[in-house]
């Protein structure tokens, strides 16, 4: 009757043959619990693919709870991968995690997901399409995020702490309830797409160390309106901030030398400023910027603007040039009319009061006021601002894009108001 046992306590030593039964048990049978505590296990390894065999399984694995053993040193490639599984321990003896040790486990409720002291890196899709977790801790060992270790995961807050000094191609995309993220000094690398759909994501800080922005870092993610970039970085990588619709502010380094394809392409960023040292712009890097108002060059020499072959030879400004003023430095404005991919700007302003640095430039401030029970946010440019009004508890009221005018009836209170950057405390009575 091995096909009718829900769960199971195993005893004595076991091996890679052992969880081959193991898995026939849930696959064939109906086993949800698999006790090991009291297990030895060969090697204190859980082998690879140990309940996992991807040209069998045609469904996800039916075991919900796995309690592992004490002096568990390791968990194997794919061990765990594509199961049901809820709810499983991870013992202080963990040291070391494997490529898709748990990738596929949708519903693996431990919450928090603590992973141990001791484990140094997260593999390459380690816990992808986990989603049933919302807090992530991670050790103050850990050294490395491979690429897709977290990969489209439902977490909203998580720890990156002091020490670590990759994130993977991949590793955080599609995390799209992450809303803030902090990225330690000692990050050096930062892989292909790491943060991209992070469509919640508000607030993230670039490390001093991080010399290039990976192609698609940032892509895809509604909610971010602010980037600083420290002055190391040389390069921004193609699609880097693609579509990053609130994104309306941008402190560029002092030391970029080129800037990839598409990098910008339809954010809501309203001035740029180029510093000397830039030397070249990828075809569609600024394409669709329609909120674009002022564009500072401080190269003498024009940077090559690359033409976009897939867009009939589009210059990296177009769509976006055209009501947007273009300052360079005197003596070069002619350079600049006539050198290609330069020519979307019809207005060529030559000048030697550039801005001091390559700082931010903001979109004038919104005004909040008080009338007869509603709060009226006035917006006086024609480029959307997010407003969120809180309660005092912090509880989120409302939140709009706002242009022009927008009032919003609230009960007596006192509520906060953040709009753009500025945050402005209100009393309604």
């Amino acid at each position: 009757d091995w096909d009718k046992i829900d769960s199971v306590v195993v005893k004595g030593t076991i091996n890679k043959v052992d969880f081959q039964t193991l898995y026939s048990c849930s696959h064939l049978g109906k086993l949800t619990v698999l006790n090991l505590e009291g297990a030895t296990i060969e090697g204190n390894r859980i082998p690879d693919y140990a309940l996992f065999y991807p040209n069998i399984t045609d469904d996800y694995l039916n075991i919900q709870r796995i309690i592992l053993p004490d002096n568990i040193a390791e968990i194997g490639e794919w061990a765990f991968s594509n199961m049901r599984l809820k709810k499983i321990n991870f013992p202080a003896s963990l040291k070391k995690f494997s490529a898709g040790s748990f990738c596929g486990c949708h519903w693996m409720e431990v919450d928090p997901l603590v992973i141990p002291e001791g484990i140094t890196e997260i593999p390459w899709e380690c816990f992808a399409h986990c989603q049933s977790f919302r807090k992530l801790v991670l050790p103050q060992s850990l050294k490395i995020l491979d690429g897709f270790s977290f990969y489209n995961t439902r977490m909203d807050e998580m720890n990156l702490p002091e020490g670590l000094d990759s994130i993977g191609n991949s590793a955080f995309w599609s995390s799209f309830l992450l809303r803030r993220v902090v990225l330690p000094e000692s990050v050096i690398h930062l892989g292909i797409g790491a943060f991209a759909m992070t469509d919640s994501l508000r607030s993230i800080n670039i490390p001093l160390g991080v010399t290039e922005i990976p192609d698609l870092f940032l892509a895809y993610s509604n909610e971010i309106d602010t980037i600083i970039i420290p002055d190391g970085v040389t390069r921004i990588g193609n699609c880097a901030f693609q579509l990053d619709y609130d994104l309306n502010y941008i402190k560029l380094p002092k030391k970029l030398k080129s800037i990839g394809f598409y990098a910008f392409e339809a954010t809501n960023v309203v001035e740029f400023v180029f510093p000397e040292t830039l030397e070249l712009i990828e075809e569609g890097a600024f394409n669709g910027l329609k909120y674009l108002q002022k564009v500072y060059c401080m190269a003498k020499t024009p940077p090559i603007a690359e033409l976009d072959p897939i867009n009939d030879y589009d210059g990296p400004f177009y769509w976006s040039g055209k009501n947007c003023t273009l300052y360079v430095p005197k003596g070069s404005g002619d350079l600049y009319r006539n050198a290609s991919g330069w020519q979307d700007f019809q207005q060529v302003v030559e000048t030697d009061n550039f801005p001091s640095s390559c700082g931010i430039t903001f979109a004038p401030s919104c005004t909040v006021s008080i009338s007869d029970g509603e709060i009226i946010i006035n917006n006086p440019t024609d480029i959307p601002t997010r407003v969120s009004v809180y309660a005092v508890n912090g509880n989120l009221v409302r939140q709009e894009k706002v242009v022009g005018t927008f009032a919003l009836t609230v009960s007596p209170g006192i509520y906060l108001v953040k709009a753009g950057r500025e945050t402005e405390k209100v009393v309604v009575k």
